[in-house]
């Protein structure tokens, strides 16, 4: 208890303290307000084949791959290979048309006039996604559209 009222008053008079010294008042919360981590020198080491290998790009390189593939075969080993024709009659398309019933569900494919549409509404100043496409160079497509 009394190591917790010691913490509290501290923090109190680091408080009070703030516009006197605000220096000081950074200093002190400076540590919990960092986002930046540190740099994290462990090695990893990876069985890859019966063999260990702790080479941090090889092992970057196979996490990936498995990442990369771990959702490859849901649904069946056929999906990855699911053809236009076939995307009807497979089990996700089913329910997603059953669960939104009476209301009509399907898929198409967007026309031309709807992807310049798309793209002539994207924000260049946003960050990338995932796919790490640069907006400013669609900047530079919506001004010759």
């Amino acid at each position: 208890m009394i190591i917790n009222q010691a913490i509290k008053n501290y923090w109190n008079a680091m408080c009070e303290d703030m516009n006197s010294n605000p220096r000081k008042f950074y200093n002190t919360f400076a540590p919990f307000l960092r986002t930046k981590p540190k740099k994290d020198k462990s090695i990893i080491s990876l069985n890859i084949q019966g063999a260990t290998h702790q080479d941090q790009d090889l092992v970057a390189q196979e996490i990936t791959n498995y990442f990369c593939s771990i959702a490859d075969h849901i649904g069946g080993t056929d999906v990855c290979g699911i053809t236009e024709a076939l995307w009807y009659q497979h089990q996700s398309v089913s329910n997603i048309t059953a669960r939104h019933a009476p209301n009509t569900f399907s898929f198409r494919r967007p026309n031309r006039n709807e992807v310049l549409a798309a793209l002539r509404e994207i924000n260049p100043h946003k960050a990338t996604g995932y796919d790490i496409c640069y907006l400013q160079e669609y900047s530079k497509w919506q001004q010759n559209c």
